[in-house]
């Protein structure tokens, strides 16, 4: 099956926008939509085997083409997840409009996996306000680095409504750092980064994630512990007093990262997608809580209202952030040609043969545990794009904004046979109307991606020499029965 879907960021996010707000998967057959890395089949379904009646309207066969080549790998995902997420209830709602915070409801419909931090966020959060509780609210995300630590925080933000400011924290020694000089020394008037929000945002609900917080001195945490507690807080440009009782913090680390591995691997990794979002996790959070104990001190520690763990993404999570970068990719090429601002590749149209397959294989050669959704990044935005900067000049025609006024110049990713290699697949970028199809059972044997191995890929991106997500890398392999990774 073929799908040359728009792939913009735009559109999926409306998808997930109107799914929060209750639109029912199950208006789209379920078979297009419930293994979601399989691209939708375009044969006719009967009112037997298409769903449920409410989706019984697209068994016309023009409906369901249309649907096909429209409803591209993160639409899909997008509908599985709705159709698992438990519906909120009535007093819950009411609760959540009393204290104009509806849209936090939203939350689990907008990030990748991550389902139960999503959930304990919520439902956390939304206890605190409902009990009216005079003092911030803290939270500590921990996890491995790039699974949605920074991303949920971004959401919460977001979907609150709310200004948000993130700290690096890493290099912090002395209280001055967090908060800037007191009143009456040197460059007190100038305060800090969280001094002058908090005083912005006196009284106000308001963000403050606090990065890279474990690497921080002892110094730094007993500053906090006061603001924590009531906060009470004194902006030490003026010397006035703030009202920081409505603010939230977010401690992001990569502590407890050991404990979080061990649990995913004994309790969660042989386990089937949706199980896994059903095992408890209070023994693994009482365990964080004492690793933050014996880290941060009891007084610190006990002013965390939350511990929430992120775990690994399982394989199809990760094909899914890889299509997510690629739909950004894929906005970044579709604007237009601009000779001033130097925007030499535009007005092109970047679509996927299959995304559920190609997503798949950029996930099993690019990603590290170690490093998550970084890995898949620098994946599309290096690899791919190279692939893509190739082919589009490999076109002799000059490039003029002319180009605009015509249709977007059109380029495929897709799985093609290697010319004079049987059995030898690649993926490849090529210009639309070039593309060469293997027949289905031609698409067994090895595939690879810019002549390199997969073993070779991931020796080249595991250096640390380049963009801050590894090595330079010319492309990536796999070796498969079936497209399965080597």
């Amino acid at each position: 099956m073929t799908s040359l879907a728009q792939g913009l960021t735009v559109n999926s996010e409306i998808v997930k926008e109107l799914l929060a707000f209750g639109a029912d998967p199950y208006y789209l057959p379920p078979d297009m939509w419930k293994n979601y890395l399989q691209s939708p089949d375009l044969n006719q379904k009967n009112k037997a085997d298409g769903g449920p009646p409410s989706a019984w309207w697209c068994t016309e066969h023009s409906f369901r083409e249309r649907l096909a080549e429209t409803l591209h790998l993160t639409h899909r995902y997008s509908l599985h997840r709705a159709s698992k997420l438990i519906k909120t209830g009535t007093r819950e709602i009411q609760i959540a409009k009393a204290h104009n915070m509806s849209d936090i409801l939203k939350m689990p419909y907008f990030i990748i996996g991550q389902v139960q931090a999503a959930q304990l966020v919520k439902r956390k959060l939304m206890s605190h306000v409902a009990f009216q509780t005079k003092a911030p609210f803290t939270m500590a995300f921990c996890g491995p680095s790039g699974h949605g630590k920074t991303e949920l925080a971004k959401q919460l933000g977001a979907l609150l409504s709310i200004r948000a400011t993130i700290v690096d924290c890493g290099q912090m020694k002395h209280d001055w750092d967090m908060f800037g000089a007191r009143n009456g020394y040197v460059d007190s008037e100038k305060g800090s980064q969280v001094n002058n929000f908090l005083a912005e945002h006196d009284g106000k609900r308001c963000l403050v994630f606090l990065d890279e917080f474990d690497k921080c001195t002892q110094e730094i945490r007993n500053s906090l512990l006061l603001l924590l507690d009531e906060g009470a807080y004194w902006d030490r440009r003026k010397n006035m007093k703030i009202d920081a009782s409505r603010a939230i913090f977010i401690i992001c680390t990569n502590l407890g990262d050991k404990a979080i591995e061990a649990f995913y691997e004994k309790e969660m990794a042989d386990k089937i997608e949706e199980s896994r979002d059903d095992v408890p996790i209070g023994t693994l959070q009482a365990e964080l809580r004492g690793v933050y104990t014996a880290k941060f001190g009891a007084p610190f520690t006990g002013r965390i209202n939350l511990i929430a763990p992120f775990f690994p993404f399982t394989t199809n999570e990760q094909a899914v952030v890889a299509h997510k970068f690629m739909l950004q990719l894929s906005d970044n090429v579709r604007q237009p040609i601009d000779l001033a601002a130097k925007r030499l590749i535009g007005h092109c149209q970047l679509a996927m043969r299959n995304d559920g397959k190609i997503c798949t294989e950029i996930a099993k050669s690019a990603y590290h545990a170690e490093t998550g959704a970084r890995s898949l990044y620098h994946a599309v935005n290096n690899t791919v794009r190279d692939l893509l900067f190739e082919e589009y000049c490999n076109d002799e025609t000059p490039i003029s904004e002319k180009i605009n006024e015509g249709g977007l110049q059109r380029f495929v990713m897709q799985i093609a046979p290697v010319t004079g290699k049987k059995g030898l697949h690649e993926v490849k970028v090529v210009r639309d109307g070039l593309t060469v199809l293997p027949k289905r059972e031609e698409q067994k044997g090895d595939v690879v991606f810019s002549g390199l191995s997969a073993s070779r890929w991931k020796a080249v991106n595991s250096s640390p020499t380049a963009n801050g997500f590894g090595g330079p890398a010319s492309g990536f392999g796999v070796t498969s029965n079936g497209f399965g990774a080597s």
